[in-house]
């Protein structure tokens, strides 16, 4: 597995990892990856609003006992992105992501992680690899395995442009900015690192 890292893998890099506020969006996806069609994501939103932290939130909550069992069954992997292209040539390039796809195929009920969708086809264009989304939509119409896109709202256009079966292929779950309660969970959770790292005190007003 040169060019992927396994779920597991991710929150092991990630020790002190806790997805909070984010409960909803977390069914969202996850009633999405239980379809039987369009069952693929393009997870979108605002940079900085937890489009990355959704994705390994959905890796952890494997471990919960209460979560359905078409979600504990996933074997999520996440594409490295940068090491794929980062060997420069067109040959091993292609090598590489035909290996990529050929692991995905034979691992039942697996899900790629592409965290930065524009940069993975900007890449492929420029390495004469534009076939790459052609592939992966295949793999993703026959079944084959699932893929999440995480993208940036003003990169949403782009990657619609990619392909003409992106709309087909892919459900849009648009990420917003969290408010309300769900905000005001993230602060408290956040306070409370921000406390043990710096050696105060935040008062629940400042948190208000």
């Amino acid at each position: 597995m040169q060019f992927l890292i396994s779920g597991r893998e991710v929150l092991e890099q990630n020790k002190d990892f806790k997805l909070v506020g984010r409960d909803n969006d977390l069914k969202r996806l996850s009633s999405v990856l239980m379809r039987t069609k369009a069952a693929s994501v393009i997870l979108v939103g605002p940079g900085g609003v937890g489009v990355t932290a959704l994705c390994m939130g959905l890796q952890a909550a494997k471990e919960d006992p209460n979560v359905a069992f078409d979600i504990v069954s996933k074997r999520l992997f996440w594409l490295k992105t940068d090491e794929l292209f980062g060997q420069g040539n067109m040959e091993a390039i292609n090598k590489g992501f035909t290996s990529v796809l050929n692991i995905l195929k034979r691992t039942p009920d697996s899900i790629l992680v592409i965290e930065d969708t524009r940069d993975f086809i900007e890449a492929s264009r420029n390495n004469g690899c534009s076939h790459f989304i052609n592939s992966l939509n295949a793999v993703v119409k026959n079944g084959e395995s699932q893929v999440i896109l995480e993208a940036k709202d003003q990169d949403l256009d782009m990657i619609f442009a990619a392909h003409s079966d992106m709309r087909q292929c892919y459900t849009l779950i648009d990420i917003s900015e969290p408010f309300g309660n769900d905000l005001k969970e993230i602060v408290k959770t956040n306070a409370a690192s921000l406390e043990l790292h710096h050696g105060i005190r935040i008062e629940p007003d400042a948190i208000d």
